[in-house]
């Protein structure tokens, strides 16, 4: 994905619902950077689903805003658990 910027709309230890800028294609790998309960995680993921949400008008006229699903593969193991903890401390 870069270094674009995304907002997390859903998140657990199998996945996430992602709002962005940028269409992204099923079937694309990317990575998620998150920063959850003062540690830095780098997840890779891939695009399991992407559509079109809304268009904006913005200051430099129209942008189109996606929402897309991502499907976490092969989390490290002490990435899962502290996903897993993060999770259940927010009673998920």
């Amino acid at each position: 994905m870069g270094l674009e910027s995304i907002r997390v709309l859903n998140l657990s230890s199998m996945g996430a619902m992602i709002e962005h800028l940028n269409r992204l294609t099923p079937g694309q790998p990317c990575r998620l950077g998150l920063r959850l309960a003062g540690r830095d995680l780098d997840l890779s993921a891939s695009v399991v689903w992407s559509a079109l949400d809304r268009i904006e008008e913005g200051p430099e006229g129209e942008r189109e805003c996606y929402r897309s699903g991502l499907f976490f593969a092969d989390l490290p193991e002490g990435v899962g658990t502290h996903l897993q903890q993060y999770l259940t401390t927010l009673g998920r």
